[in-house]
């Protein structure tokens, strides 16, 4: 922030919420900052809001309409203190909790500490292939899997095929955020899409409102706000299937 204003940059959109709030206080009324965080985030400003607890929300509901009733949720640790990820498995628990015991639901994490990767991407590949290795999954009886991102259910389900187990007929999977290899017919992932292009546009839209406000008129533009939301949408393909042994009302 500091060196956006000496080198009189535009404005500033943040990818996540600002980890600093002290600096974000003092700079905030010096330089347009638009940020794009969950909608429950209560950052005083420009904000393009996701809703990534309606993500988790989906997936667990669309499980849960397949006859699901063992459900292992996957996730990992992360340093940042907000993250998109754990207001996915909020969302997620926010609908299995009512319907499902303790005895029916099984949540794995995975550590991001010395992951010795050099990507992010391959990262949760490889969290995501670690963690269908829990027997908890097998001996619980676990039938659908909530992972919280596309690149950990490929992991996912690659590790399930090399046990040789089927998906969807033995494990349904589902991502989030409908990655571009999801959607290619090999790979088939039922997901979350969350329309980054909409919420880049969005951001950079609702930046350069704001620039324009403060060249029309100080004083208004010290006290509005905008606020953009975007809302996930579930995407069905071929990694999820009824429950083995479910009974739905259709049947």
């Amino acid at each position: 922030l500091p060196m956006a204003l000496q080198q009189h940059f535009l404005g500033v959109i943040f990818l996540y919420p600002p980890d600093n709030q002290d600096v974000y206080t003092v700079f905030a009324p010096q330089i347009p900052i638009v940020t794009v965080c969950d909608r429950n985030n209560s950052k005083d400003g420009d904000i393009v809001e996701l809703n990534n607890f309606q993500a988790g929300a989906l997936a667990a509901e669309h499980l849960l309409q397949l006859g699901h009733t063992n459900i292992a949720i996957l996730t990992y640790t992360s340093d940042r203190s907000t993250t998109p990820k754990a207001t996915r498995v909020a969302g997620a628990l926010s609908k299995i909790t009512p319907v499902l015991s303790q005895d029916h639901l099984l949540m794995l994490t995975g550590n991001n500490a010395n992951s010795g990767y050099l990507t992010e991407d391959a990262f949760h590949y490889h969290v995501g292939y670690s963690l269908a290795q829990n027997k908890k999954i097998y001996q619980n009886g676990i039938t659908g899997l909530i992972c919280v991102n596309d690149l950990m259910a490929y992991g996912v389900m690659d590790a399930l095929i090399n046990k040789g187990y089927r998906v969807p007929e033995d494990f349904s999977v589902i991502g989030s955020d409908n990655l571009l290899f999801s959607g290619m017919s090999r790979v088939s992932l039922t997901t979350i899409e969350h329309h980054p292009d909409i919420v880049a546009q969005s951001a950079l839209t609702t930046l350069l409102n704001r620039t324009h406000m403060l060249g029309q008129n100080q004083i208004i533009s010290s006290t509005a706000r905008f606020q953009v939301q975007c809302q996930p949408a579930l995407i069905v393909r071929g990694s999820t299937g009824r429950a083995k042994n479910s009974i739905l009302p259709d049947e």
